[in-house]
C-alpha cells in the first residue's frame, strides 16, 4: 500500500519518484517532499506535457505517448483470495518461504520477480494482506501471456498447497 511506498521512498534519496497499484504516485524532485500529492502530480505532468510537440504539429496523443512509455502487458489484475484475518501474516511467510530461492522484495506482503533461463526479467507475482477486508490481494504481471502462464503455474506448484489460489489461477 501507499503507506509502505513512502517509507521505502523516504529510505532511498536517490529516488524521485515511486507508485504503487492503486494509483498513489509520488515524486521527490525541485525540494518536494516524495508524499504522494494529486495536485501536485497533476501540475508536473501537465508541465511535462506541454514540452511536447503539439498533436496538431504531428506530436504524439497523450494516450498513444502513454501506451509508448508503459505498453499494457498482459496481467491477472487484482485477485482476492480468502484468508481469514488471524492467518494473512503466517500465510503471507509461507508463500515468501515457498519463494526463498527467488529474487523478492517483502516490502509489502512479497513481490516476486520472475527471471527467464537467460537471467532476463519475465514478469512478477505480488501476494499482500489486506489491511480491510479478509482476504489476501494477489496479482502477476508479464511480459508475455506464455510467460504469464509459465507464472501461474510455478504458482500453482508453490503455493496451492499453503491457500487456495484458483481465483488467482482463473484470471
Amino acid at each position: 500500500g501507499h503507506s509502505f511506498m513512502k517509507r521505502v521512498l523516504a529510505s532511498m534519496p536517490k529516488c524521485k519518484m515511486a507508485a504503487e497499484m492503486s494509483g498513489h504516485i509520488f515524486l521527490a524532485d525541485r525540494g518536494w517532499y516524495g508524499f504522494d500529492c494529486s495536485l501536485y502530480n497533476a501540475a508536473r505532468l501537465i508541465e511535462l506535457w506541454s514540452r511536447r510537440t503539439p498533436l496538431d504539429e504531428g506530436g504524439p496523443s497523450f494516450s498513444s505517448e502513454l501506451d509508448r512509455l508503459a505498453p499494457p502487458l498482459p496481467t491477472t489484475g487484482e485477485v482476492k483470495v480468502p484468508c481469514a484475518e488471524e492467518d494473512k501474516l503466517e500465510v503471507v511467510a509461507a508463500i515468501t518461504d515457498a519463494y526463498a530461492d527467488m529474487e523478492s522484495s517483502t516490502v509489502d506482503g512479497v513481490r516476486v520477480r520472475f527471471n527467464n533461463e537467460d537471467g532476463e526479467y519475465v514478469g512478477w507475482y505480488l501476494a499482500r494482506k489486506s489491511n480491510t477486508e479478509p482476504v489476501l490481494v494477489m496479482r502477476m504481471e508479464a511480459t508475455t501471456e506464455e510467460q504469464l502462464n509459465a507464472m501461474k503455474t510455478t504458482a500453482d506448484q508453490r503455493v496451492s498447497g499453503i491457500i487456495n489460489i484458483q481465483k488467482l489461477l482463473d484470471a
